[in-house]
């Protein structure tokens, strides 16, 4: 018996590149180690120095002490530019790997891309990135803006109204707000680096010839709106459980054309694409039209 023949050829997902977030999370650590460092030269002694009680403190250590706050402040103003160069390296590195990636599964299923493949999709990448560089850079600079600012209030708190004696001391809190700090920027390099790869594999499957994608999850335990998992109750607007294989175009589709029989083609949903929600794992699969059918 001959062969059913195959009206659909699946389209691979390309995943996120995890070495890239790993240097990008370093990168972002580096910024943190570069404030502790400044705080430990330039505060801890004065705090060990002069140790306040509750109803006692020296004279002249709040003024020495945001004397040394300005002067590491200054320091990362002026470190701003270094924040930019450091946005722009990992978003290219990041959209480096990722271009390979995408790539490689559009070849992978059969696609022959076009000579002015990387022309067409750098028209529309290059804007994508430009502002990926951007709210990169300014993700740094408020971090490391804030982490200052949190010392400063705990330190300056600590002396005025006695905050943290007999809590385990200022230096504690310190200690304290520099491990939130460090999570949160694990969770800036995770949540940054799939924007991008999204932003990198919807311009490549673009110039291919895309009109859509399914939308793949991780299929575990840490997807939102897994019923069994640990992020069951969430709104059905935000629930990426239930959008697994369902297909979004990336703009007008005639529905005509290459749905029929089908229910409405929606576009991206309120929150956002494949991995740009925050913390979403989740990749876009493309999708692309041979005469009226769709391939996926």
């Amino acid at each position: 018996m001959p062969k059913k023949p195959q009206k659909f050829r699946r389209t691979p997902a390309a995943r996120p590149n995890k070495a890239a977030e790993v240097e990008y999370r370093k990168a972002l650590l580096a910024v943190i180690a570069q404030i502790n460092g400044m705080v430990k030269s330039k505060i801890l002694p004065m705090l060990k120095q002069n140790r306040p009680t509750l109803d006692y403190v020296a004279d002249g250590v709040i003024a020495d002490l945001t004397e040394q706050f300005s002067e590491i402040q200054d320091a990362i103003r002026f470190d701003e530019k270094g924040n930019a160069v450091k946005s722009a390296e990992m978003v290219n590195k990041i959209s480096a790997t990722s271009t390979v990636r995408a790539e490689s599964a559009l070849r992978s299923a059969g696609f022959i891309l076009p000579t002015n493949a990387r022309i067409i999709a750098s028209q529309g990448l290059e804007t994508a990135l430009e502002a990926a560089t951007a709210e990169n850079a300014m993700l740094i600079t408020r971090m490391s803006q804030e982490y200052l600012d949190k010392i400063k209030r705990a330190v300056l708190e600590n002396y005025t109204t006695g905050k943290f004696i007999g809590k385990g001391g200022v230096i504690k809190e310190i200690q304290r707000i520099s491990s939130v700090t460090k999570k949160r920027a694990k969770l800036i390099a995770r949540d940054q680096s799939n924007k991008i790869h999204g932003a990198v594999t919807k311009e490549r499957s673009k110039a291919a010839g895309s009109i859509g994608y399914q939308w793949r999850t991780a299929k575990d335990e840490r997807v939102r709106g897994n019923p069994s998992g640990k992020y069951p109750d969430v709104k059905k607007s935000r629930d990426h459980w239930a959008r697994e294989g369902k297909f979004l175009s990336l703009g007008a589709v005639e529905q005509s054309a290459y749905c029929a029989g089908r229910k409405a083609v929606p576009t991206a949903p309120q929150d956002g694409a494949p991995g740009l929600p925050i913390n979403c794992r989740c990749v876009a699969a493309p999708v692309f039209p041979i005469g009226d059918e769709l391939i996926f």
